[in-house]
């Protein structure tokens, strides 16, 4: 089955990662993204944009395109969850990708 993504799902996905992760994605990058990841909005049509399944899955899947890694969890600690938002921020930065928060 062919996933079709929407214009509001690439809204509410550019929507939970600025909110989430302090990332602004042109709704063209967040296309992209999601395009190579047609799991996440099946996820979002289930479930909605910013439930936590759908959030967590989309968050960990902006970190793996971008530092190669998932978004840390609580108990990976500060060090581990300092170091992967550094790499994140730095990676964005490199794919024009706008940062909110730093």
């Amino acid at each position: 089955m062919k996933i079709v993504i929407e214009d509001k799902d690439v809204k509410d996905a550019i929507a939970v990662v600025n909110d989430w992760m302090g990332l602004r994605y042109t709704p063209a990058q967040m296309l992209e993204l999601l395009e190579k990841n047609p799991h996440v909005v099946a996820e979002m049509s289930m479930f909605g944009a910013f439930d936590t399944v759908s959030r967590e899955t989309l968050m960990d899947v902006v970190g793996e395109d971008l530092t190669g890694r998932t978004c840390p969890l609580n108990m990976d600690g500060d060090e581990l969850g300092a170091k992967f938002y550094t790499d994140l921020y730095q990676a964005a930065k490199e794919k024009g990708i706008y940062i909110l928060q730093i």
